[in-house]
């Protein structure tokens, strides 16, 4: 049996100049409810546009999965959390993501991918009375869904909708994260419309995706 790809164990600083150790965790009723009162609060009063704003994950965690059971296909959560450098023990949550197994490859409906669904990364303002010291997050929340897609044997492909309540920002971030656009003449397997917001890795640009992250899989050391 092929050994499971790891996540990653450590997160980048946004200047890039130093590493946070993170551990990844299936979503946990708790994670849901820590996320709601510490961490969304500061995305619901950001300033800039978020797609996440008004989310509940008490919510997404628990109704969307349901709703896939009637479609037989697997539906779950990943938490992300930091852990404080200083003692190991302390931690904080700083990621959220919802997958779907097995969707329909958008660019080729007849192959597999991993879906994201939900995807939100906790702001800089969330982590003041932790470390301190904000992530680079996005990346590491998109790497868990290749890893998803590696580990359920789809090849690392995945594919995503990015959400016009993210505004150009959001467009940027996945385009700078190396995710190809979807053509919006392309039509989904899906019962809605491309509005030309859909994004997607094939194998290629999953596996060089993923090897960029292979560095963060080793356990951190300070």
């Amino acid at each position: 049996m092929a050994s499971m790809l790891p996540f990653v164990q450590s997160a980048s600083t946004k200047d890039g100049r130093e590493r946070v150790p993170v551990f990844v965790s299936l979503m946990q009723v708790g994670h849901a409810l820590v996320w709601h009162g510490v961490v969304q609060p500061h995305i619901d009063a950001a300033a800039e546009p978020r797609a996440d704003k008004g989310w509940d994950w008490r919510i997404l965690r628990t109704m969307f999965p349901l709703a896939e059971v009637l479609r037989r296909r697997r539906c779950y959560g990943y938490s992300v959390f930091a852990l404080d450098r200083h003692n190991m023990v302390s931690a904080a949550p700083v990621g959220m993501v919802l997958l779907i197994e097995r969707y329909p490859y958008l660019a080729n409906p007849s192959q597999d991918s991993t879906f994201v669904w939900f995807l939100s990364a906790a702001p800089a303002e969330a982590l003041k009375s932790f470390d301190g010291i904000p992530l680079s997050l996005g990346g590491v929340l998109l790497d868990i869904a290749i890893t998803t897609s590696i580990n359920t044997g789809t090849e690392g492909r995945i594919a995503l909708h990015c959400a016009p309540a993210g505004g150009p920002r959001l467009l940027k971030f996945y385009e700078k994260n190396g995710l190809a656009r979807l053509p919006e003449a392309i039509a989904l397997p899906a019962p809605w419309e491309n509005d030309g917001r859909y994004f997607h890795a094939d194998s290629t640009i999953a596996a060089r995706l993923s090897a960029a992250y292979n560095p963060y899989r080793e356990p951190w050391k300070g």
